[in-house]
């Protein structure tokens, strides 16, 4: 078996015991760029050999000159391990400074098509689209704050009469300054694993400034020591989590690192900026500016992103990095696009930052893969903006579908973009138009991105209330239509895009079809793959068919992988039926060895109400003796915990001789419950990513990208 080098915390989950169900489930789920969400699974007893290891970055040196890859149209596309100006590493360029943790068994991808270096996905997947946009339709986080509403037995909620109160649920600010902080600051300062220090750094950025208190400023000051770090996972995480954790005062620093400017040099101890640590300070920079939301700050922030997009001899690796970091800046809402004769400088309204982006996306001065993400990044900055605002970037994406010779990669951001810009009402007929061609005539790739996309603009009612639902009905006909007699490939697709549909419908009171719902439970009812019998469970949940109850847990009996009995078993859970929670809890006490469908079962819970659920697996925690089994649970608190879950969780960290994959875990799981944020940091990054291109920092398998933190 193939031993794939691992970096970054988020693939150290790589380390899998090859138990046939959970590989089978894990290599199915957005193939392998889910190897950073999958812990070992456990075994019987005995600890398992933790993953890191070598680093293998694309072509740059541990702190030496990041590669500038040739800017334009016609730009090579080196891709696979092998590829022209990567840098073999040896034990003294992965580790040193650090401990290095022994490699463990990897997860083999299953089927998948290559796209760049490190990175194997199938883009005909549906599970690779819905992976991405999950989090915003799962909504966890006010699941595992959500009352318990009451079952008519007590044992519902802990199993023996209590009921917790809000005030147990969520972590209140002083255990977290006072027990959380201190115990990861403890660990960025410790002679420890490199991906312990990884998940501790990610984990207290994740708490923010605010909530750090007093300790806010020794945190800064432990992250920015981490910058001069040769083992570059360690310097990389530092340089976006310097700006994830959202003091003004690292502006300075990350501007430095972002341009290789002296003071950044300075800062790597000195030689030019590596280009994955130059990208990640992008990601910084924008996250910075997200959680500082200060007009000054962010006008600042836009005008160093807009330079390195500009300026041609930045390697692509960042310049991209740059493109998708400006999709999360709160510019102000002015309009203004000239001042006199003069043109408004990008970085000063979002009015002016959109038109910049749209001539981003005509740009023969950035190479295809870069321009493709231009697309998303201004249809997410014009959705924030005036509905002139939001007509002029559509316009501009449906001129890019109707020209005769465009890159394919283009296209599909364009595709992703309209989706985020359409609504249902009688002034985006374009928009339908366009998507509709664009299914009609595009690749099989492009014509599942635009049953989305459909699905998304039909969610949306419009602005005039007489027409707000225009063309809903239409659409949902044609997807019926391809559900019914479409192609086989594309039916999962359609299922998963009726869901959204159906979701966003709701959320704004509308009556659903029930022509629709029939459809759904007849294509669920006789579904034999497991590969697409999930995208018709996910479609019943979104779409909170609570009739279909048992229709899903009949079809969850009937399969035995882990992939679709996870995604049957997910489906359960958006339906948020209290009467399912025994069915799940039994499924959840056999599932262990499984960690795929574990974590799945788990989500389902929490989406139940389950608030047995918390207790039950920090009890389970603590009574085993396998340190990897400890870990999966640690693992799943990582999820949904709730803050009943802290203190047994800082106890286990600041165990020193716990293993160092329980201790990982650890981190991670502190990270998510003490998080004040209601969805993970990356949501808005991960909205209509353009994954379909080469984007190793954003999206990138071994070593990994922002999306996969």
């Amino acid at each position: 078996m193939k031993v794939i080098k691992v970096g970054w915390t988020r693939q150290l989950l790589a380390l899998v015991l090859l138990v046939s169900s959970a590989v089978t489930g894990v290599a199915a789920s957005l193939g392998s760029l889910h190897g950073s969400h999958v812990p070992p699974a456990p075994s019987d007893g005995g600890r398992l050999k933790p993953t890191g290891g070598t680093y293998g970055g694309p072509g740059d040196t541990v702190g030496g000159g990041g590669s500038t890859a040739p800017r334009g149209p016609g730009a090579s596309r080196p891709s696979g391990p092998g590829a022209p100006g990567s840098v073999p590493r040896g034990p003294a360029g992965a580790g040193a400074g650090r401990p290095a943790t022994p490699r463990g068994p990897a997860l083999p991808t299953g089927p998948s098509t290559p796209v760049g270096s490190g990175v194997a996905l199938d883009p005909a997947a549906w599970h690779t689209w819905w992976e991405l946009h999950k989090d915003t339709y799962l909504q966890l986080k006010s699941a595992i704050y959500a009352d318990p509403v009451s079952t008519g037995s007590d044992d519902f909620f802990l199993g023996h009469g209590e009921r917790p109160s809000l005030k147990e649920l969520q972590p209140n600010r002083q255990m977290t300054s006072e027990l959380v902080v201190p115990t990861l600051l403890a660990i960025l300062g410790g002679d420890e694993a490199t991906s312990v220090i990884s998940s501790a750094t990610v984990s207290i950025a994740k708490l923010g400034a605010t909530a750090c208190g007093e300790e806010a400023a020794a945190v800064e000051a432990a992250l920015r020591d981490l910058l001069d770090e040769s083992n570059q996972e360690i310097s990389e995480t530092g340089a976006l989590c310097l700006g994830l954790f959202g003091r003004v005062e690292s502006v300075t620093a990350l501007t430095g690192l972002l341009s290789d400017a002296d003071h950044g040099r300075e800062l790597v101890g000195g030689g030019k900026v590596a280009t994955r640590t130059r990208a990640f300070a992008a990601y910084g920079l924008g996250q910075l500016a997200r959680r500082v939301d200060r007009a000054e700050v962010t006008s600042f922030i836009a005008h160093s992103l807009v330079a390195i997009v500009e300026d041609e001899a930045v390697s692509d690796e960042v310049a991209l990095a740059a493109l998708n970091a400006l999709t999360v800046l709160p510019l102000s809402g002015s309009e203004s696009l000239e001042a006199g004769d003069v043109r408004v400088s990008p970085s000063s309204s979002r009015a002016a930052l959109v038109r910049w982006l749209g001539e981003r996306c005509k740009s023969s001065a950035l190479s295809d893969r870069v321009r493709a993400h231009a697309p998303r990044a201004m249809a997410i900055q014009a959705t924030r903006g005036s509905t002139e605002l939001r007509q002029r970037a559509a316009k501009l994406l449906i001129e890019i579908l109707g020209a005769e010779q465009v890159d394919r990669e283009l296209r599909y951001g364009a595709v992703m973009g309209l989706g985020l810009l359409g609504h249902a009402g009688s002034e985006a007929v374009l928009i339908k138009q366009a998507l509709m061609e664009s299914f009609s005539e595009g690749d099989s790739t492009e014509r599942h991105l635009a049953l989305m996309s459909l699905g998304q603009i039909t969610s949306r009612p419009g602005p005039s209330a007489s027409s707000a639902w225009e063309s809903a009905d239409e659409v949902e006909e044609f997807l019926r239509s391809k559900l019914a007699r479409g192609k086989s490939r594309a039916k999962p697709w359609v299922a998963l895009a009726l869901g959204v549909q159906g979701h966003g419908q709701l959320s704004h009171e509308r009556s659903l079809n029930e022509v629709t719902r029939d459809a759904l439970r007849t294509m669920s009812r006789e579904c034999k793959s497991p590969a697409d019998a999930g995208a018709y469970a996910i479609a019943i949940g979104l779409r909170a068919d609570v009739g279909a109850s048992e229709l899903l847990s009949e079809r969850l009996a009937s399969f035995s992988d882990d992939q679709s009995r996870g995604d049957l078993s997910l489906a359960l859970g958006l339906l948020g039926q209290h009467g399912s929670v025994p069915a799940l809890q039994e499924i959840l006490s056999d599932s262990i060895y499984h960690p795929h469908l574990f974590l799945q079962v788990v989500k389902a819970l929490t989406l139940c109400g389950d608030k047995s659920l918390v207790p039950t697996l920090v009890k389970e925690m603590d009574a085993t003796d396998s340190s990897s089994v400890r870990a999966v649970y640690a693992w799943a608190l990582g999820h949904v915990g709730d803050g009943r879950a802290i203190e047994p969780l800082v106890e286990l960290l600041q165990d020193e001789e716990q293993s160092t994959m329980l201790r990982i875990q650890v981190a991670n799981g502190l990270g998510f419950v003490c998080d004040e944020e209601e969805l993970p940091w990356n949501t808005s990054l991960k909205q209509a990513a353009n994954y379909l291109t080469r984007a190793e920092t954003l999206l990138g398998g071994s070593p990994s990208g922002v999306l996969e933190i």
